[in-house]
């Protein structure tokens, strides 16, 4: 296995939602091993360049002590390398110093505008820092800081939190302490060391810190750097400049296949309900809908989402009276309307629904078959609309569940996402659900504010939030018919536009916006053949994104198995496969699309 036979399989493996990250870093793989261009053996060995350092360098034995430095045991080195290189250690070939964060609880220290102090935030991956979010004052320097900024022309490297991250200082400046300065011993080292380090740097030795791993001066000093001879460094770091140019194109190249997909899935799929908002207009089956996506979208779709650009194309046709045909045997709609209107005079007369006005018409964003008719959600329901209950946490697992937002986030009901919370069971009698509970996100992003649920665990199993509204709907209606109106794509619009409030990542619906949904409602019959419709609709946009995630599956398999070839087969000869990780005749191929 050889880097033209990864190419060759490029077309295949570029799908992989990683391919060109992976291909970046296994370059810098190639390179710190040797293996991405050729040695020249006139070139001047490894050893007799670090020995050289050593000796130019006896004056600053001092400052390398510090650094605890060892030289690196070959018995132990990570991997091969070729004759020509030698193994060292990060402390052999640097010096570096960690930054400081003046206290801020000082506020002289700080936005002076005298020096620039660089966090991990400020850096770019293999980029140059020319601006921070933040400044030090002439005060810090002098009294924190004790020496002058960091020149322009420095490395940085992150080595906590964040571990790798190097940039090059483009004008002098402070950094915090997660940030180290580096001076190599040569200036000719610092290229090749700015390209390998963010590799080089994951594998030292790291301890657990409170808020993610970190390096410290130690383990720092004692990184094992692979050292090739300064004319191959030259012509490693022209190379990987190379490759890093072109992987920014292929990544170019993917973003604007992948907007040509988006455009192309959302025109074809919304083409398909194209429309003047008038029911006439529309000149398509679910049918054929459903014959495309099987025959065509697997070979435009590459995300999920474009599944569910799919899906929610169906959802649309299913409450404009397009999914299945209207039958002029079915029971009169407002026959039906009629029952629920007795329905709820009864909750009204038992003290389960609140007295209210009534309109006698609702007028809805869009035209519908004649046997449907607009109406209210408020004219639909027999309980509600109930806000919930937000105690506080507790870690006693006897404590009554609460449901997490995130409960009911996707539309579905999911059992597995609540919190035991400080409250009396008795106070839980108001807010205990049943089946059939239809809880909406009173609060969420616009995305997600108003989505419904329907309640499918046990009675009194879980109480609901505050930031839910639950409310019970007639049982003369259809139930998943009214979940699929509420989650579709008029309904959901609506919710949007309507959330308002103080907080832009938080708008919330009242229960006035809830009560005045417009909701389409066709004959009991057609709601019932609608559901059925779409439960058949679902499981093909299922097994449809089933199919691309398995083919994104295989594709990052092939990846990986050709990465792993390429870099440990014969020619490098240094480490076995990983327990688990499948070779490459054991992947089945994957067309790409």
């Amino acid at each position: 296995m050889n880097a033209e036979t990864l190419f060759q399989h490029f077309d295949t493996i570029s799908e992989a939602p990683d391919a060109v990250p992976r291909l970046r870093k296994f370059i810098l793989e190639l390179a710190v091993r040797g293996n991405l261009v050729k040695q020249d053996p006139a070139d001047e060995p490894a050893a007799q360049l670090l020995q050289r350092i050593k000796v130019d360098h006896r004056s600053q034995d001092a400052r390398r002590a510090k650094q605890d430095s060892q030289p690196l045991d070959p018995s132990i080195a990570p991997y091969i390398i070729p004759a020509t290189w030698a193994w060292s250690t990060f402390g052999e070939l640097v010096t570096f110093s960690a930054g400081r964060t003046p206290s801020r609880h000082d506020a002289s220290f700080w936005n002076t505008v005298d020096y620039p102090w660089v966090s991990i935030a400020d850096m770019a991956s293999g980029g140059t820092v020319t601006t921070t979010k933040e400044t030090v004052s002439a005060k810090a320097k002098t009294s924190v800081f004790k020496a002058e900024p960091i020149p322009a022309g420095t490395l940085l490297m992150s080595f906590k939190l964040t571990i790798g991250k190097v940039s090059r200082l483009g004008i002098p400046a402070f950094h915090n302490e997660a940030i180290i300065s580096i001076f190599p011993y040569l200036d000719e080292l610092d290229p090749f060391l700015f390209i390998c380090l963010p590799l080089l740097s994951q594998a030292g030795n790291r301890k657990d810190a409170i808020k993610g791993a970190t390096l410290n001066r130690e383990s720092l000093s004692n990184l094992a750097i692979p050292l090739p001879p300064l004319p191959e460094q030259k012509r490693i770091v022209s190379k990987v400049n190379e490759l890093m140019a072109l992987c920014d194109e292929l990544e170019a190249a993917r973003a604007r296949r992948e907007a040509r997909r988006d455009r192309l899935v959302s025109t074809v799929l919304h083409g398909f309900s194209a429309r003047d908002e008038g029911v006439g207009s529309f000149n398509v089956s679910a049918d054929s809908l459903i014959s495309f996506a099987a025959s065509h979208l697997s070979a435009l779709a590459t995300r999920p989402d474009h599944i569910k650009i799919l899906c929610q194309s169906f959802y649309d046709l299913a409450v404009r009276g397009i999914l299945v045909p209207q039958d002029p045997l079915d029971e009169p709609v407002n026959n039906l309307l009629q029952r629920v209107a007795n329905e709820q005079s009864q909750s009204i007369a038992v003290g389960r629904l609140k007295l209210k006005a009534r309109e006698t018409t609702c007028n809805g964003p869009f035209e519908l078959p004649a046997s449907w008719r607009w109406v209210r959600l408020g004219d639909l329901i027999v309980f509600g609309p109930q806000n919930g209950v937000s105690p506080k946490p507790t870690t006693d697992s006897g404590a009554p569940k609460s449901l997490t937002l995130t409960a009911t986030t996707s539309g579905r009901f999911d059992p597995s996402k609540f919190k035991h919370v400080d409250i009396p069971q008795r106070e839980c009698d108001s807010y205990w659900l049943s089946p059939g509970d239809v809880l909406f996100q009173r609060g969420n992003t616009r995305d997600f504010v108003g989505i419904a649920a329907v309640y499918t665990g046990a009675r009194q199993e879980f109480i609901f939030p505050d930031l839910m509204i639950r409310v019970r709907f007639s049982d003369h209606l259809d139930l998943q018919y009214l979940h699929t109106v509420l989650v579709s794509p008029p309904l959901r619009r609506y919710f949007a536009e309507a959330a308002t409030g103080a907080s832009a990542t938080m708008p919330k619906i009242s229960q006035s916006t809830l009560l005045n949904a417009p909701v389409p409602i066709p004959p009991l019959a057609e709601q019932r053949r609608i559901v059925a419709k779409m439960e058949g609709v679902l499981a093909t946009c299922d097994a449809l994104k089933e199919r691309l995630i398995g083919s994104a599956g295989v594709r990052s398999q092939l990846l990986g198995a050709l990465l792993h070839e390429t870099l440990n087969g014969p020619t490098v000869g240094v480490q076995a496969p990983q327990p688990g990780m499948q070779t490459l005749s054991e992947i089945q191929p994957v067309c790409a699309p």
